[in-house]
């Protein structure tokens, strides 16, 4: 920002250094203001022109304007940082509810899981078909590994109502595979 520093200082034949003590500011401060690195905020401002004996608009003359399109830019930060929290907000919000939904998905699955148990009988809980994916049920590794891994343990740990009941569901799973695969 365009300033007279330099022609005051001549014109009251000061130092850099004098008005810096007079304004009661470091001299490094006012050597960035005078070569406009720096725009000094308003009590800075005022400082150096009483030290001088001028108005803030006599040392830097588009002050108030610099200062109008710096409070223009600050509002529109602030409401854009005000935008980006509610954003955020939402978006935790979205989150929470998410991941509620998801536990509770997973409740309701645990529900559904076959106990780890050697006492087991067919008629204390009820199969059900599990979830995967489409992609999972065509790759016919994948349903094999699976298929043999479920075997074992039915054999080792379940009675045998149970896994004659998983035996069925097995079946009408697999009808269903060759069912899609015939139509398509």
């Amino acid at each position: 920002m365009q300033n007279n520093i330099r022609a005051l200082l001549l014109a009251n034949q000061l130092t850099m250094t004098e008005l810096a003590e007079r304004a009661g500011i470091r001299l490094t401060l006012l050597s960035r203001y005078t070569v406009g690195s720096s725009r000094p905020l308003m009590h800075n401002a005022t400082r150096i022109a009483d030290a001088l004996g001028v108005k803030v608009v006599d040392v830097w003359p588009e002050y108030d304007k610099a200062m109008d399109e710096l409070a223009v830019r600050r509002s529109e930060t602030w409401r854009n940082k005000r935008i980006e929290r509610e954003r955020e907000r939402k978006a935790l919000a979205e989150y929470s509810k998410f991941k509620a939904e998801r536990q509770e998905a997973e409740d309701t699955r645990k529900d559904n899981v076959v106990p780890l148990s050697l006492d087991l009988h067919a008629g204390d809980f009820h199969l059900r078909g599990g979830m995967a994916s489409l992609g999972d049920l065509e790759n016919q590794a994948w349903c094999l590994d699976k298929a043999q891994r479920l075997h074992r343990w039915l054999v080792e740990h379940c009675a045998w109502g149970v896994y004659r009941h998983l035996r069925q569901i097995m079946a009408d799973e697999n009808r269903l595979a060759e069912n899609r695969r015939s139509t398509q």
